[in-house]
């Protein structure tokens, strides 16, 4: 044994060389082999591939969002529990909706304002008279 180290040092720096390639060339090929045999080719097995048909065909349905129905925009509407309308002053694209609103009905608002169809470019809650004033600056999201 202790002469392999020896012999290996007087070879000639080509065959040292040549003998790294062939070993990394069969361990290589040794790993693929083990890779190939673990892992089952998905176009051998009609059954997998009907599978993974199914399951692409299902997730693309999932991404698909139905367009939601909007409903249309009046400042009516807004008159509800927790809200009174001060003010609606229209202008082409959409206009300002002054509202006397309660805390927790602010974010129904934002919502509601969405399933009509309009966006709020800009708002501005204030105290206002023991109450809160919601201002909003808004949108129609059809005419962008």
């Amino acid at each position: 044994m202790r002469h392999l180290p020896e012999r290996w040092c007087r070879c000639s720096a080509k065959i040292r060389w040549g003998t790294w390639c062939a070993v990394l060339l069969l361990a290589y090929g040794a790993g693929e082999v083990a890779v190939s045999r673990d892992i089952p080719s998905v176009n051998a097995q009609p059954a997998l591939r009907a599978q993974w048909r199914k399951t692409l065909a299902l997730s693309s349905t999932r991404n698909e969002k139905a367009p939601e129905r909007t409903l249309a925009f009046s400042p009516v509407d807004f008159q509800m529990p927790g809200s009174t309308l001060l003010r609606w002053l229209p202008d082409d694209s959409g206009g300002e909706l002054a509202l006397g609103v309660e805390w927790p009905v602010v974010p129904d608002i934002f919502t509601a304002l969405t399933r009509r169809g309009m966006a709020v470019k800009s708002f501005r809650l204030a105290p206002e008279n023991g109450r809160l004033q919601l201002t909003l600056r808004l949108e129609s999201l059809d005419r962008g």
